[in-house]
Formats: structure tokens, C-alpha cells, sequence
């Protein structure tokens, strides 16, 4: 019996690029575990262009697990280009663990997953 439950709580779309750029799928949720499904952790899964799945999980942190699938898509030779991944952004204690965060200099608050723009970029 597979105990391990993945309860989705937002989706959506982001890029890669990974033999061109792609706008590919991607989930974001809980991970719940047990006959009377506990709380585990959270959860990132990104389906590429060919199908492939990519699974980050981590404890709290929705960055963490961002930044794990970041690391798989690299391993097959692409990159994700979403603003979590940008190294100015960070969280506050408000938005920690909701996957929104902010940019210096970028006056409102942008979600993990969106798309890394020119201004973004280091």
C-alpha cells in the first residue's frame, strides 16, 4: 500500500530551457504520509516538453524544493527560468513557505514559479 499522498495546491505554468524554451506545466503542493495522512512536507513537480517528471520536496520550504528541481533540469542540461531561482530574491517571515518573495528594487511581490524577466536577471 503507497502511503505517500501529493495534495495539489496551486498549478500552473512556468519556462525552461532545455532544447529551446518551453512553457511546461507545473504543481506545487503537500505531501501527506500515514494511514491518517500527516503532514510530511511540500512538494514541486514540473512535467518538461517530452513528458518527463521532475520532483522536488523539502520539509517547509517551497524555495528548497524549487531550487532541488532547478538542480534535476540541470542534470539533463537545461534551466528553469523563474524568478525563485533569481539570487536576489528572498522571502520574509509574511510570505516564508508561501512561494512568494521579493526582488530589490522590485516594489511588489513576485510568485517563485513566474517567469525571470530582463529586470530580474543578475
Amino acid at each position: 500500500m503507497v502511503w505517500r499522498k501529493y495534495q495539489a495546491r496551486r498549478s500552473g505554468e512556468c519556462w525552461i530551457d532545455i532544447t529551446g524554451e518551453h512553457r511546461v506545466r507545473f504543481e506545487v503542493g503537500i505531501v501527506e504520509t500515514g494511514r491518517s495522512r500527516v503532514y510530511e512536507g511540500v512538494y514541486l513537480k514540473v512535467w518538461g516538453p517530452d513528458g518527463q517528471e521532475w520532483l522536488g520536496e523539502d520539509r517547509w520550504s517551497l524555495l528548497r524544493a524549487l531550487h532541488d528541481v532547478a538542480g534535476q533540469i540541470e542534470s539533463a542540461g537545461g534551466k528553469m527560468m523563474c524568478t525563485g531561482l533569481d539570487p536576489k530574491f528572498y522571502e520574509t517571515g509574511l510570505s516564508s513557505g508561501t512561494g512568494y518573495g521579493y526582488i530589490e528594487g522590485h516594489g511588489e511581490a513576485l510568485y517563485m514559479m513566474d517567469r525571470m524577466t530582463r529586470s530580474s536577471e543578475p
